[in-house]
């Protein structure tokens, strides 16, 4: 298992995990690898616009939490379980910032004005980088 994907499980607990691995899995059933990369972003991307309104649920979760993992591996941090069962990855940049799995990433992929997975990763860059 990539070591991106352990991060799940040792930092906030398996159920990430396992969102993650029936993602990462069912596509690649389908002929689809994913790699917790930046150079895989256009393929979320790709996931996201091919996505009907009745998956839209389970598409975006998958691919917000995919994405935490690029986040993750490529920007550092750690991923964690809060009090009240949201995921976050926290202490981001030097000014110590945290990006809510939920809040910051699925659901911008989910509203009516669709955030791209590319711009809400250099979003999160530049947040990270610019305090």
């Amino acid at each position: 298992m990539n070591r991106a994907y352990k991060h799940c499980v040792s930092e906030a607990d398996k159920r990430l995990l396992v969102t993650v691995m029936m993602f990462y899995e069912s596509y690649k059933a389908v002929g689809i690898f994913l790699e917790p990369t930046t150079e895989y972003l256009d393929k979320l991307e790709e996931i996201m616009a091919s996505c009907d309104n009745s998956a839209l649920v389970l598409t975006a979760t998958g691919v917000a939490a995919f994405l935490g993992c690029v986040i993750r591996e490529n920007v550092g941090g750690k991923w964690t379980l809060t009090e009240n069962g949201k995921y976050k990855i926290i202490e981001l940049g030097t000014n110590k910032i945290s990006i809510d799995l939920t809040d910051d990433l699925c659901i911008p992929l989910m509203s009516e004005k669709r955030s791209f997975v590319r711009d809400l990763y250099c979003n999160i860059e530049k947040k990270i980088y610019s305090h």
